[in-house]
């Protein structure tokens, strides 16, 4: 895959979706002359345009889309190095379905770091320290490699759950 700071241009597909097609619909027009637009722009090759009207993006994922879905497989993954939805949420509604459709790869912008769409509410000292504290203050059940006879039989008088033995260290 092409790095966005390699130079070289990269070869974009662009992806256009409605989830009602109506006769008075112009989303899907308007999706188009943004995306060539912003392609154009960047100086990009444009290798495809993967369009799904009266797609649904909350119950349709990516992969399952009848024109998108076959770009992130083999052979078609091969061909492009990007894709371009305007707007967001033409592409997906859930973080998994982002995961998918990038075939698998974080999302990284020029310098290799994952691309932010928002301003970060910590800063990365303040994310690592944090994290740190969490991770010294976890503590996993220790389990043994023995069956509890009373496993099913004793349950929990709070939430009515199998009781299990826990044991801190």
């Amino acid at each position: 895959m092409l790095s966005m700071g390699s130079g070289e241009s990269l070869r974009v597909l662009l992806a256009v979706r409605l989830s009602s097609l109506t006769d008075e619909t112009t989303s899907p027009d308007r999706q188009r002359t943004v995306t060539v637009g912003h392609a154009e722009r960047q100086g990009w090759v444009v290798i495809g345009t993967a369009e799904d009207l009266d797609v649904s993006a909350s119950t349709v994922a990516p992969l399952d889309r009848p024109r998108l879905g076959p770009w992130p497989r083999e052979p078609g993954c091969h061909e492009w190095d990007v894709v371009v939805f305007w707007p967001a949420d033409r592409a997906v509604r859930s973080m998994a379905d982002m995961f998918a459709l990038n075939k698998g790869k974080p999302v990284a912008g020029p310098e290799g770091a994952p691309v932010r769409i928002a301003e970060p509410v910590l800063s990365l000292q303040e994310f690592q320290r944090v994290r740190d504290a969490l991770s010294a203050r976890s503590t996993s059940p220790t389990r043994t490699r023995r069956t509890t006879p009373l496993l099913g039989v004793v349950k929990c008088g709070r939430c009515g759950r199998n009781a299990s033995r826990v044991s801190n260290v």
